[in-house]
């Protein structure tokens, strides 16, 4: 099942909803970039979804996620995605994953802190001064990576909504963005640096 483009809209809206320091800098990336071959692109400098041959447009715009046409040029959002192959890629149940992603939010939420998953060895955690939290996996993880819980949990709920049953992660260093692909649906999510 092919993502809709109304689903991709919707999802879009919440990337660009939340204003960072990027946006105030490009405005453009305040909106969805609409490219001629039927791609719509949304970041927001931490997190990209590239969604392929999702509309039928045959002009390049920045729409705003009410329609409205924003002026300027869209990045060049290739140079973020890591070529090659990566350093390890893994599988996972969308939706045990996902249950993890939104207890380690909920978690931040009770502490008021912006919560990041954690993949390390066999287990995705979350890790503070008040709560621990591990969730063992089929899987070993070779790269430790942390995500903001936040963008994990918004992009498998895209994923999900495209249909996807099991996630694919693509690990290219601890430093270095998470991708996952399914059918038209690329996402790439940007590691908190820990140390």
């Amino acid at each position: 099942m092919a993502l809709s483009y109304e689903t991709f809209m919707k999802h879009a809206a919440k990337v660009v909803a939340n204003e960072t320091a990027a946006m105030r800098l490009r405005p453009q990336i305040s909106g969805i970039y609409h490219q001629a071959d039927g791609s719509a692109i949304v970041t927001d400098a931490h997190r990209l979804y590239v969604a392929r041959g999702i509309h039928e447009r045959h002009d390049e715009v920045i729409l705003s996620p009410a329609g409205k046409r924003i002026d300027g040029t869209y990045p060049d959002v290739k140079r973020v995605i890591p070529s090659g192959n990566p350093k390890q890629a893994v599988s996972l149940h969308l939706d045990e994953c996902l249950h993890v992603a939104e207890t380690v939010q909920t978690l931040g939420d009770l502490y008021d802190i912006d919560a990041t998953v954690e993949f390390k060895d066999n287990e995705i955690r979350y890790q503070s001064d008040e709560v621990k939290y591990r969730h063992t996996v089929p899987v070993e993880f070779e790269i430790r990576t942390c995500l903001r819980s936040s963008y994990l949990v918004d992009a498998l709920k895209l994923m999900k909504a495209a249909g996807c049953h099991d996630i694919k992660l693509s690990f290219y260093g601890s430093n270095r963005p998470v991708i996952s692909e399914f059918n038209n649906l690329t996402i790439l999510i940007s590691p908190i640096r820990t140390y």
